[in-house]
């Protein structure tokens, strides 16, 4: 569980696929050897695909608050500078949100 921390990027590829790219913050809260509170925010990546990224591309956005269920991938690649990068991401296979929509009322 987390908080949506970007509007979804969506990428559409030839053969007719979609990605949908998403950062998710997820904060543990937790007392540090002085007493005081510590809050630790961790950023990861949420890959989509196909129908999955649409409808996270029409219904996901910034600050919301979205449970999710995935894969962890590993891939290397090389950016444009040359340099080797390693990353992770999660492949979600599915997401619920859990905030509330803007229009109700308490």
């Amino acid at each position: 569980m987390g908080i949506v921390g970007n509007d979804p990027t969506i990428y559409s590829f030839d053969n007719n696929k979609s990605m949908v790219k998403i950062s998710l913050a997820t904060i543990e809260k937790f007392k540090g050897p002085n007493g005081n509170w510590i809050k630790d925010t961790q950023w990861h990546t949420l890959v989509l695909w196909g129908k999955h990224a649409l409808f996270a591309y029409d219904h996901l956005h910034k600050g919301l608050e979205i449970a999710i269920e995935g894969r962890l991938k590993n891939r290397r690649y090389q950016d444009r500078h040359g340099i080797i990068r390693n990353v992770t991401e999660v492949v979600v296979s599915k997401f619920l949100s859990l905030s509330k929509p803007n229009n109700t009322t308490e």
